[in-house]
């Protein structure tokens, strides 16, 4: 793990018990945090493979990039063609 990996992590730590109760604040909160993670080079791709299972970490994330949730649909693969 590099150096800012350990830092991304670690102030996560430091931060996630201490997020009011109230959504928005505390997404208006992350989505800043990302934005200084940018601002000191860290990536879109970078961040993403840092989210874990936080999932206040993952909707912030989806929020400040623009993005839909993605859910793994477990019958993805599964063939509903039936032969009798």
């Amino acid at each position: 793990m590099n150096n800012e990996t350990t830092l991304f992590i670690e102030l996560w730590h430091s931060v996630r018990d201490h997020l009011g109760s109230d959504d928005r604040i505390s997404r208006e909160v992350l989505e800043k945090w990302f934005m200084s993670f940018e601002d000191f080079g860290f990536t879109k791709e970078e961040l993403s493979g840092l989210l874990a299972e936080e999932k206040i970490l993952q909707e912030s994330f989806s929020d400040y990039y623009g993005e839909e949730e993605e859910y793994e649909d477990e019958d993805e693969d599964y063939n509903y063609d039936y032969e009798d």
